[in-house]
């Protein structure tokens, strides 16, 4: 949300004319974003995934902030689709539990950026933790 805010008070401002990410092609705007950021989770579909290549490029760019990048072989539509959202639900869930309630075993996982043993099919890169 305060991403959201902050993007439309940049619109109102006339900086820019949509909050879409798609509308930012200027570089300072984009190194500003980077820096508004608190803790970011970047849950991809592999290297086969549209989206990978920017969120590995978001991932390397996000600095002094916790960041963690995620991805498993499952291409752009993740698992969404599967029963109760997938192994995508998941690792957004066990996210969630430790931002958001304070799950320390799951903060755990992303200090460390070991997962679970069962998780065998993701990969998990994570940072300034």
């Amino acid at each position: 949300e305060a991403i959201h805010a902050y993007l439309q008070s940049l619109v109102e401002k006339g900086k820019i004319s949509s909050p879409a990410w798609d509308a930012f092609t200027d570089k300072n705007l984009l190194d500003s974003i980077y820096k508004v950021i608190a803790y970011n989770s970047i849950i991809d579909g592999g290297d086969k995934d549209i989206a990978y290549v920017n969120g590995k490029d978001d991932f390397e760019k996000i600095q002094g902030v916790p960041v963690a990048f995620s991805n498993y072989p499952a291409g752009h539509m993740g698992t969404f689709f599967d029963e109760h959202g997938g192994e995508f639900a998941r690792m957004a869930i066990m996210w969630l539990e430790y931002r958001i309630r304070g799950n320390k075993q799951y903060g755990q996982v992303f200090k460390s950026g070991t997962l679970p043993a069962e998780m065998k099919l993701w990969t998990l890169e994570t940072k300034n933790f």
